[in-house]
């Protein structure tokens, strides 16, 4: 198959809209994993507003909204399976238990991590950055 070139560049990528929502504490942040597909997405507006993908690596895509090109959130694929490993922090607070057993189920992360949301998504997006442009640093600057 042909390589197709993206049609918006990553650098295109907004920030502004995060930023300004963290900046005023009017962020929605939802956090939901898949554990069929083994995604984990993680949106700043709510579930209703529309977005489109653009993927920056093989597991990481910016979830965008596709008018104004503002980066709304992110979802990251084979998360247990290949992302976790590569990334102790993230792994540590996604596990949320001393023993480094992994929760039950969906459930028990979100009645355990209701509080722990915004560290783990912190964590989550700092180690999602490595190897992507401006757009991912100032995302992370902003969740930070």
């Amino acid at each position: 198959m042909a390589y197709l070139p993206p049609l918006v560049q990553l650098s295109e990528l907004k920030t502004t809209l995060i930023r300004n929502l963290v900046a005023h504490h009017q962020e929605q942040m939802s956090l939901f994993y898949d554990d069929s597909f083994d995604t984990l997405i993680v949106r700043f507006v709510p579930r209703d507003q529309h977005t489109v993908v653009y993927n920056v690596d093989d597991n990481v895509a910016f979830l965008v909204l596709a008018e104004s090109l503002e980066i709304v959130g992110f979802q990251i694929e084979d998360f247990e399976r290949q992302f976790l490993p590569n990334h102790d922090a993230a792994l540590r607070l996604w596990q949320l238990r001393e023993t480094g057993e992994p929760l039950e189920s969906v459930n028990d992360l979100i009645i355990t991590a209701s509080r722990l949301t915004p560290r783990v998504v912190c964590e989550v997006a700092r180690a999602a950055q490595e190897g992507l442009d401006k757009p991912a640093s100032e995302l992370l600057e902003a969740l930070i």
